[in-house]
């Protein structure tokens, strides 16, 4: 898959662009978990302190963080959105090229729907498979990021930090006579 991928973005000749617009693309999922993390962490915090001023304050940065994330993804959808239409564009004019080389033979034989629908399937195809590389890439980014934030807040849970030397077992008692008849009863 990314073999094809790098032959199209070679095709459309937009490589470092389309690369620069999937990293500043990846990081607002992330951000926006770690905005809710933290948010309910710290109003939880207030309202079990009972202190309404901190619960207000936690609010206001809240709905500044997401106003904040919300005007950065849009920022960047609306250059990446018509990025990627003029990738198809070009991949299409591409396409239709290689179309006009055939034989006049070959193009009748075929009916003319079937290649229109030939020319729009075959350029939509990279942009719409179940497993696209801009999901991809988000995805992996964020499980990096998440990883990284947790071991920042609890490095054990990665098998890292102090670790407590384990408690010696202590021997069971068997069930004595009376408990067991306890228990039928």
């Amino acid at each position: 898959m990314f073999r094809e991928m790098k032959k199209l973005v070679k095709i459309t000749g937009s490589g470092l662009r389309f690369t620069v617009l999937l990293i500043l693309r990846s990081p607002v999922s992330f951000c926006m978990t770690a905005i809710n993390a933290i948010f309910l962490q710290q109003a939880f915090n207030a309202v079990e302190q009972a202190d309404t001023s901190r619960l207000v304050f936690v609010c206001i940065i809240f709905i500044v963080a997401n106003t904040s994330i919300f005007l950065y993804n849009g920022t960047i959808w609306s250059i990446y959105a018509p990025f990627v239409v003029r990738m198809e564009s070009k991949l299409r004019l591409n396409l239709f090229g290689k179309i006009l080389g055939f034989s006049h033979e070959r193009v009748e034989a075929t009916p003319h729907g079937e290649w229109l629908t030939r020319l729009n399937t075959d350029v939509q195809m990279p942009f719409s498979q179940p497993l696209h590389l801009p999901h991809a890439v988000n995805a992996i980014l964020q499980l990096i990021l998440s990883s990284i934030f947790l071991c920042i807040i609890n490095p054990v849970v990665f098998g890292w930090g102090c670790h407590s030397k384990p408690e010696k077992k202590r021997e069971q008692r068997k069930p004595t006579l009376v408990f067991c008849c306890k228990m039928n009863l």
